[in-house]
C-alpha cells in the first residue's frame, strides 16, 4: 500500500486541528481507499493546547506523527522539518486551517500518477474576504517578482503541493536559512501540473500573517530570487553622477554668461537630501543581501526540535560526514530486509547512513522500508542490483563505503572493529573483511 505524507505546520491552531484530522479521514476513506495517511504535524512554538491535542490523536491514530520546536522558527522551518521527517511515497504539505482543500488531493495523485507529472500546485484565482489592502500588494508582488527574477513564481501560488520523492529530495538538498518556499518549489523544476481554486475562509482560528509579517517575507522572496535591486541601487548611481557631472557644466557655463548667478542656498540642501536619501536607500539595499550572507555563513540549524514522535537517530546533517555509508541494493526481499536494517541499526560507536536501492519491489519490502525514517530510500524500477549499487556509491559521504546485500546480516560491534582496523592502515584504500554472515568488500570514499 502506497503512503501519502501529509505535512502540517502549526502555530496555535488547537480550534483548527479536529476539523483538520476530520476532513483529512474523510478524504482518505471515500476517495483514497488504497492509501495510507501519514499526518506529520510541525508545532512551531505553539503556546496553547495545539501540541496537547496532536499528542492525544497521536495516542489513538498511528498515522498521526509530530515534531515539536523549542520556539517559533517560523512556517519556512516546519515545511523544511516536516519534508525531512516524511516517509511516504508522496508528500504534500497542507495548512491545518482547510484554506488548502483535502478534497483537491485525490484529483492532485491523479495528476501524478495517471498524467505523468511529478508535483501538483495549487494556487487561489480569487482572493475574496481578504482586506483590500492586502490583495493590491500581493498583486504587486506577483508582478514585481515576474519583472526581475528568472525563476517564475505563479500569481496565488500556495504552499499546497504534492509531490513526488525525487522532488523532496531536490528541496531537501536545499540548505539555505533564509526559506522563500514558493521560489524554491519553482526552482527545482520538475514538471507540475496547476490546480485553481477559489479563496476559502479559515475553518477556525485567526491568521498568523499581519500585514507587516508578509511585507518581510515578499522581501526575502525578492532577495532570495533576485539580484535586480543590487543593479538598480549601482544604475542610480551611475544616473546620479552623469546628472550631477551635467548640471556641473551647467552652472559652469551659466556663471561665465550671467557672473553671479549661480546661488541659492535653499535648491542645495534639497539636492543633498535627495542624494543623501538615495545613498541611504542603495545601502539598504545592499546591507539586506549583505544580512542574508551573515545569517548563512553561521550555517545555525534551520530549526531545533525540543520534541518529537519521530526518531531520528541516525539522521546526520548534510555537511556532516559519517564514517560509513552502507549501500543495501533490495528487490522483493521482504522476508530478510528487517533484519539486515536491524544488523545495521544496532551498530555503536560509529557513525553511519544506510542507502537503500530499491528496484521496485511488489512484495511488501517497500512498506517494510518505510516505516524506518533513518533510511536513504531511493525507488527506481527495473535498476538491478548493479546499478543499484552503482547508484548509491554516487550518493554516498561516508569516510567509507560499503555494501551490504539484503539477506546479510552484520555482526554485533563490526562496524566499530571495522573502523579501528581500517584507521590503523590510513595507506589503505580497500578493506576486505568477514564483519558479516557473508565476507564484503569496504571503499575509502576518496578511493580511485
Amino acid at each position: 500500500m502506497k503512503r501519502i505524507s501529509l505535512i502540517v505546520p502549526c502555530l496555535n491552531e488547537e480550534e483548527a486541528i479536529p476539523a483538520f484530522k476530520q476532513d483529512i479521514d474523510r478524504v482518505f476513506k471515500e476517495c483514497l481507499e488504497g492509501y495510507a495517511p501519514e499526518l506529520i504535524f510541525v508545532d512551531d512554538g505553539s503556546t496553547d493546547r495545539s501540541l496537547e491535542m496532536i499528542k492525544k490523536m497521536a495516542e489513538h491514530s498511528p498515522e498521526v506523527k509530530f515534531i515539536s520546536f523549542s520556539r517559533n522558527f517560523g512556517k519556512e522551518a516546519a515545511i523544511y522539518a516536516g519534508l525531512e521527517a516524511a516517509t511516504g511515497d508522496y508528500v504534500a504539505v497542507m495548512d491545518v486551517d482547510l484554506q488548502d482543500p483535502p478534497s483537491l488531493l485525490p484529483d492532485m495523485l491523479k495528476a501524478i500518477e495517471k498524467e505523468g507529472y511529478d508535483c501538483a500546485g495549487t494556487r487561489r484565482v480569487t482572493r475574496q474576504g481578504e482586506p483590500l489592502l492586502r490583495s493590491f500588494f500581493a498583486r504587486a508582488f506577483y508582478k514585481t517578482i515576474h519583472q526581475i527574477s528568472d525563476t517564475r513564481i505563479v500569481d496565488g501560488a500556495r504552499d499546497y503541493k504534492l509531490m513526488t520523492r525525487p522532488v523532496l529530495e531536490a528541496l531537501l538538498s536545499l540548505k539555505e536559512y533564509n526559506r522563500f518556499s514558493k521560489g524554491l518549489y519553482e526552482w527545482v523544476g520538475f514538471r507540475t501540473k496547476w490546480f485553481e481554486y477559489e479563496n476559502v475562509e479559515r475553518v477556525a482560528g485567526e491568521t498568523k500573517w499581519s500585514f507587516f509579517k508578509l511585507f518581510l517575507y515578499s522581501i526575502e522572496g525578492i532577495v532570495a530570487f533576485s539580484t535586480a535591486p543590487l543593479a538598480l541601487a549601482s544604475i542610480m548611481g551611475v544616473l546620479l553622477s552623469f546628472i550631477s557631472f551635467l548640471s556641473i557644466i551647467i552652472l559652469t557655463v551659466r556663471e561665465l554668461i550671467w557672473p553671479h548667478s549661480a546661488y541659492g542656498w535653499t535648491s542645495l540642501v534639497c539636492v543633498f537630501c535627495m542624494m543623501g536619501g538615495i545613498v541611504l536607500l542603495c545601502l539598504g539595499i545592499l546591507g539586506q543581501y549583505l544580512a542574508k550572507t551573515y545569517t548563512e555563513v553561521k550555517k545555525r540549524p534551520i530549526y531545533i526540535a525540543r520534541e518529537r514522535s519521530i526518531t531520528f537517530q541516525l539522521t546526520l546533517p548534510m555537511d556532516t560526514e559519517p564514517d560509513f555509508s552502507i549501500i543495501t541494493p533490495s528487490y522483493n526481499y521482504a522476508r530478510y530486509v528487517k533484519e539486515c536494517i536491524e544488523s545495521v541499526k544496532n551498530q555503536e560507536g560509529v557513525t553511519f547512513e544506510h542507502i537503500i536501492q530499491d528496484a521496485g519491489s511488489t512484495d511488501g519490502t517497500l512498506d517494510i522500508l518505510h516505516s524506518y525514517p533513518h533510511l536513504k530510500l531511493h525507488v527506481e524500477k527495473d535498476s538491478g542490483m548493479s546499478e543499484g549499487i552503482n547508484r548509491g556509491f554516487r550518493k554516498a559521504r561516508g569516510k567509507w563505503v560499503m555494501w551490504l546485500n539484503t539477506d546479510d546480516r552484520l555482526l554485533p560491534g563490526a562496524l566499530a572493529a571495522v573502523k579501528a582496523f581500517a584507521d590503523s592502515r590510513p595507506d589503505a584504500d580497500i578493506v576486505y573483511g568477514a564483519w558479516g554472515i557473508s565476507s564484503g568488500r569496504m571503499e575509502r570514499s576518496n578511493a580511485p
